[in-house]
């Protein structure tokens, strides 16, 4: 594919431009629940402690690279922030490139199809590359962001490598390495998140009749084997640690969750079919509900770093009502992800005779998008969540584009029409979020401070040395997640959140604030008999008697000494 060479230029370096604007923005801010766990995880991996990279909810990889990066700039926060938004730019210009070589061998192997001559592609080279990066776009700026703290982007850079190295399998040329690289890539892909597991053997699967329908030798064997060498050792330790034959758990924790329904944290058992944790957080007081976990696991926010252990006994049975309505809720996420392209899709269908149009393509791009399709599956089954699909989603829709074909002379019109409104829809979605996005870096000079960074500051001043004991008090709500389970706080100022105030039900249940003040000081009280020192409360209303409290700046953090 050699597009016109100054607009593509152009197209490149606009991208790596909104990426460098969304890494640098988030630098100042943790933004997610996942992320703590990762950077806990880096940090114990970063002071050897390598045994902590074996966990069954997070994978070890993304840790890993972290660890790589930090360890040389010491354990200072601020410059942690920067390092690590570094890394996820490099791995933002990695999928980009992964994309690119995926993208080129769609195109070239789209031009092999088996059709007459008179069925021409509905895009020409230009529209393609210009509906791809724009599918890009929506994956790393809108289904997942560049700053967050997440492995995602490194698994869609992972997708898009692989799904290139399996159009690359059949061609005459494809050497040992490429079969090589293919299994490793996989092996990669696992390490970075369980999903690719049970997705590195759809591509095997989709590898193996691609190669037999080209008659391609047994090279593919190595891919597997390769494979296998690299996913072993983690599989063996993870089955060691769980005492059963297992890829990695979040599966099991996601369908608790997100199918029966059942807490985050702080699960303490029911409904009655549902078992009894084996070492539950310790549930010291009701009204307001407060609970301690200060050992055994040591992190910033102990039950959300290692939910299958605090977790354990559960008993998942299948429910057709919960699993219905987990499907009905996972389609309704999907179809307001695809709000764009779902219309798009429906209208294809429509003008289908009127504009001559067919979906061919050679055997092994339908099989590249029957691995994407899974893929999308295996999520649509459990959990949807956005940043899940920066990689399959942008895959389908390219074996989509590429493998539309009219019989029109007149086609480069209507390609032009489809690729402007995918471009629109895309812009849409996430141009709000990047425009806002740096409009506050030119605001801020470059410095944007969330409060997490104040909370970490005051706790500093006041004498709250790395390693102290904290309680926290949060808003609940059924949306969002409570701020320590996010606890960026907490990790700037390098404390261990041991016990908090956490009402399971929200809507039934009293929060700290609209308790009596004698149970206000009950819980207070249960909190230092905890070992906590300091407690920290975020989404203090204004109605609160925070007498004896401290504010911090014009936040709405609180905290009082014990």
């Amino acid at each position: 594919m050699s597009p016109n060479s100054k607009w593509f230029s152009f197209l490149f370096l606009f991208l790596i431009a909104l990426g460098a604007v969304d890494a640098w923005f988030g630098r100042q801010s943790y933004v997610a629940g996942d992320t703590i766990s990762y950077m806990d995880m880096a940090r114990a991996i970063e002071h050897g402690q390598l045994e902590q990279a074996i966990n069954g909810h997070w994978s070890p990889l993304y840790p890993l690279l972290i660890a790589a990066f930090i360890e040389p700039i010491g354990t200072a926060p601020s410059l942690e922030f920067a390092t690590v938004r570094v890394l996820n730019f490099l791995v933002f210009l990695v999928t980009i490139g992964a994309f690119h070589f995926v993208l080129t061998r769609l195109w070239d192997r789209a031009q092999l199809t088996a059709k007459p001559p008179e069925a021409s592609p509905l895009l020409s080279r230009s529209q393609v590359l210009l509906a791809g990066y724009a599918l890009l776009a929506w994956g790393c700026f809108d289904l997942t962001v560049v700053s967050r703290i997440s492995p995602d982007l490194c698994v869609a850079a992972v997708t898009f490598a692989s799904a290139a190295l399996f159009l690359s399998l059949e061609d005459q040329t494809a050497s040992v390495t490429t079969f090589a690289l293919f299994g490793a890539v996989l092996g990669i892909g696992y390490l970075l998140k369980a999903i690719f597991f049970p997705l590195a053997f759809l591509f095997l699967l989709a590898a193996a009749c691609a190669c037999l329908a080209y008659r391609a030798d047994r090279r593919l064997l190595l891919s597997a084997a390769v494979f296998l060498v690299i996913a072993a050792p983690l599989v063996g330790a993870l089955s060691l640690k769980y005492g059963h034959l297992t890829f990695g758990e979040s599966g099991r924790n996601t369908f608790r969750t997100d199918v029966l329904m059942m807490p985050l944290v702080h699960w303490q058992g029911g409904p009655s079919d549902h078992g009894l944790p084996e070492h539950p957080t310790r549930k010291l007081l009701d009204n307001p509900d407060v609970y301690e976990f200060a050992q055994p696991i040591s992190a910033t926010y102990p039950p959300w770093y290692d939910p299958t252990y605090w977790n354990k006994g559960a008993v998942l049975h299948f429910g057709t009502w919960d699993y219905g309505r987990a499907l009905l809720r996972n389609v309704k996420r999907l179809a307001v992800l695809l709000w764009f392209a779902i219309p798009l899709g429906i209208a294809l269908a429509l003008l289908r005779r009127p504009l001559a149009l067919e979906m061919s393509a050679p055997l092994p791009i339908k099989l590249l998008g029957l691995v994407a399709a899974a893929n999308l599956l295996l999520y649509l089954v459990l959990l949807v969540e956005p940043r899940y699909l920066a990689g399959c989603l942008p895959l389908l829709g390219l074996v989509v584009l590429v493998s539309l074909r009219t019989q029109l002379t007149r086609r480069r019109p209507i390609g032009a029409a489809l690729v402007a409104l995918l471009i629109t829809g895309v812009a849409i979605d996430a141009g709000p979020r990047l425009a806002r996005t740096a409009a506050d870096l030119v605001r801020s000079r470059g410095h944007v401070h969330a409060d997490a960074w104040l909370v970490a500051d005051e706790l500093f001043r006041i004498g709250i040395h790395p390693g102290t004991p904290v309680a926290a008090i949060d808003h609940q709500d059924q949306m969002h997640w409570s701020v320590a389970s996010i606890s960026d706080w907490a990790f700037l100022a390098q404390v261990k959140i041991v016990s908090e105030a956490f009402p399971s039900d929200p809507l039934n249940q009293k929060e700290f604030w609209d308790v009596s003040l004698t149970r206000q000081a009950l819980a207070l009280d249960v909190f230092r008999r905890a070992g906590a020192r300091i407690v920290v409360a975020s989404g203090v209303p204004s109605t609160a008697n925070t007498e004896g409290w401290s504010r911090i700046g014009t936040t709405d953090y609180y905290y009082k000494l014990l």
